[in-house]
């Protein structure tokens, strides 16, 4: 079976549906999930973006105190989308008229593993497991989840019109890069004005800075020095807007407006702050005035 690489990047355009909405899709309710993935994957191939879906089932507590899970799909790829690039890949999940809706692009939940793709062909990727077998874990979509395993002899069953790979993840050089120099650089500066804008940073605020912008995380980028962290700021005001991808764009807006809420409220001169540092990114005022409707 051949081997792929899977895209580095933990930036994913993300949405989800609580799993009781999905009743009917079909007779075994997974392989629809798979089709609308490899329908996402496809739609953004042929748009001239290669990626790698990804799939979650997080519990999930309703408004009724009903138990139940969340299914996230997230759509991962180490291109610099456009924003045609970015609706391409949308498009078919919005349109999927099954209740599922943006979470926006937001780092990959650390449960999620990769189900599909697209090299540009779309196909299912299955893990090398510690024991040398195929493995997937395939969520019944509903508690409990479960796991399917599958011997090197034997490929994973349908979607037929999909082929099989096997997924492994590569190794980032680029970790320490000046791209993700430049973008910690620009969040935390941004992230500072907006929690400091009241001239308050409450303990909230507080601990979504230590926990976001720590010091351990400044310095593994050499950030840890103000001088430093100013100097990688102005250059980022300069140079992100050409440099980024828009989907790059959408995850640092979504971290902004997070950061807005960090104390519960969002005020208005924390919005001024999210507004100024959108454009400095090139996003049009309606642009994200409409994204964080979506999102929030």
């Amino acid at each position: 079976m051949r081997r792929v690489t899977l895209p580095l990047s933990r930036e994913a355009l993300t949405f989800s549906v609580d799993v009781r909405r999905l009743a009917g899709e079909d007779p075994w309710r997974w392989e629809g999930v798979l089709r609308l993935a490899g329908r996402a994957l496809d739609s953004g191939a042929k748009a001239g973006a290669n990626a790698s879906a990804w799939v979650a089932c997080l519990p999930w507590t309703d408004r009724k105190h009903e138990k139940t899970e969340i299914l996230t799909l997230s759509v991962v790829t180490d291109a610099a989308l456009t924003r045609q690039q970015v609706g391409a890949l949308s498009r078919p999940v919005l349109s999927a008229r099954r209740g599922w809706s943006l979470d926006g692009v937001v780092t990959l939940p650390a449960e999620a593993f990769p189900v599909m793709v697209s090299l540009p062909e779309v196909h299912r990727t299955w893990r090398r497991d510690y024991d040398g077998t195929h493995r997937i874990a395939i969520p019944a979509l509903g508690p409990p989840s479960r796991t399917e395993r599958l011997t090197e002899d034997h490929g994973p069953d349908g979607p037929e019109e999909y082929g099989n790979v096997i997924a492994e993840t590569g190794t980032d050089p680029g970790i320490r890069s000046d791209r993700e120099r430049l973008k910690l650089a620009f969040a935390t500066q941004v992230a500072r004005s907006i929690t400091q804008s009241d001239g308050v940073l409450d303990d909230r605020e507080d601990a979504y800075m230590t926990e976001n912008f720590g010091p351990d995380k400044l310095a593994v980028y050499g950030l840890d020095d103000d001088a430093k962290l100013a100097a990688a700021a102005a250059e980022a005001d300069k140079r992100l807007n050409e440099m980024l991808g828009h989907h790059e764009k959408l995850a640092l807006l979504s971290g902004f407006f997070a950061a807005c809420w960090a104390d519960g409220n969002v005020d208005v001169r924390e919005l001024r702050a999210l507004r100024e540092a959108s454009a400095v990114l090139g996003l049009h005022p309606q642009e994200v005035a409409g994204y964080l409707l979506k999102v929030k």
